[in-house]
């Protein structure tokens, strides 16, 4: 849990309030919270990422 947050942290600090808002809605509509489901969070974040 605690790296979840950890990479949460980071992907946050690499993009902007907007673009981390669109993240964790999209992210959101799947999964409550991001830190229950780390493996997630990561697929997540690769295919936000990949869109930008």
């Amino acid at each position: 849990m605690q790296e979840a947050v950890r990479w949460t942290e980071m992907i946050r600090a690499s993009l902007n309030d907007t673009t981390y808002g669109n993240f964790v809605a999209t992210c959101s509509a799947q999964q409550k919270d991001l830190n229950e489901n780390f493996s997630l969070m990561l697929m997540c974040a690769t295919v936000h990422l990949r869109t930008l």
